[in-house]
């Protein structure tokens, strides 16, 4: 009777364990395993594990050493990296009376989790520097002018570079507003039908002097109409980065084009420009915050750094994706795919 209860008893451990997403680790107080999941297996790489030592399925240090620390009766916790995955392993002492006679050893997955907050504390670090260098200028010239240091002649251009670093300070600001809203999913849901082509062409009308100051020609073809259900301001935003962009980073005598055509239940708005163009290697960064392939010219021109990064949001939000095309020297397309009929939610 009690050796089938204990046979129960471990048939159903197996059971509850074998399907958890966590990995579980039982040791004896010799760090022998008594019993693992299939998903401790997975984490490890090993397949017979029952049995064996745990110091013949790891040999991550830190990871050998809280189990010893675990089996003397200490409670600890600890990052593990395996592979391209990162786990929070927990590690639970066992006791029979006062003596310990094993150990539990709990491996979850933290990888998206530990990826987000190093992307928000690399966030953190770019916002300060950001924000650090127009405050600095405003902060020198606005207090050369105050204490009368600066002199008569001076003072206006003093004032428009004050101006200036004020705007970049704004709109720095402004779009760290933005993409928070999506990251917190604060970002408001106000879908409508409208006709994406009259959205283009205001954009193209608040750009024009921004083309004629660099040379740049700019032309808007495609489906007209072209009507889709979503958010107004932010696909007037999306198009709006990605036009100045185009301009931004074009040359004398370039073009920038921007194509609509429905295709099915997708809308394809596609920018291209002849411009400075972007490096393969770089192709993959593009969308990060803050990340500019041409920093001396993002500087001139006033980017932010932030563009690209709130047009991938608005696209997502949408139900769409984003692609790009480009050849250094040559020029760049970015093609949106929109849903012309995003789902309810997000």
């Amino acid at each position: 009777s009690q050796h089938w209860e204990l046979e129960n008893r471990s048939a159903t451990i197996a059971a509850i364990t074998k399907n958890m997403r966590e990995g579980l680790l039982l040791l004896d107080e010799e760090g022998t395993v008594l019993l693992a999941n299939q998903s401790v297996a997975h984490i490890l790489g090993a397949r017979e594990i029952v049995g064996k030592k745990v110091i013949e399925l790891c040999r991550d240090l830190d990871f050998l050493e809280q189990v010893k620390n675990c089996l003397s009766g200490k409670e600890a916790e600890s990052i593990l990296p395996t592979g391209n995955c990162i786990y929070s392993v927990f590690y639970s002492p066992v006791y029979d009376g006062d003596t310990v006679s094993g150990g539990v050893v709990l491996l979850i997955d933290i990888t998206q989790k530990y990826a987000a907050q190093e992307q928000r504390k690399e966030f953190s670090a770019n916002v300060s520097h950001e924000l650090k260098t127009p405050l600095t200028t405003i902060a020198a010239l606005s207090e050369m002018m105050a204490d009368g240091t600066a002199k008569e002649k001076d003072i206006r251009s003093f004032a428009d570079k004050i101006h200036r670093q004020a705007k970049r300070l704004i709109g720095i600001i402004g779009d760290i507003i933005k993409l928070s809203e999506f990251d917190e999913g604060g970002a408001v849901r106000e879908f409508t039908s409208f006709d994406l082509y009259e959205v283009a062409e205001t954009v193209f009308s608040g750009l024009s002097e921004a083309a004629a100051e660099r040379g740049v020609s700019v032309g808007l073809q495609g489906d007209c109409p072209c009507y889709l259900t979503g958010n107004l301001r932010m696909l007037d935003e999306l198009l709006y980065n990605l036009v100045d962009n185009a301009i931004k980073y074009n040359r004398p005598g370039g073009s920038a084009v921007v194509t609509l055509s429905r295709q099915g239940e997708e809308v394809a708005v596609t920018v291209t420009d002849t411009g400075i163009g972007i490096a393969r290697e770089q192709l993959e960064r593009i969308f990060e915050r803050f990340y500019r392939v041409d920093k001396s010219r993002s500087k001139k021109t006033g980017g932010t750094g932030l563009g690209l990064s709130i047009v991938k949001h608005i696209v997502e939000y949408h139900g769409g994706r984003v692609e790009v095309q480009s050849r250094e020297g040559e020029g760049t397309t970015f093609t949106c795919w929109l849903k012309r009929h995003p789902p309810a939610e997000p």
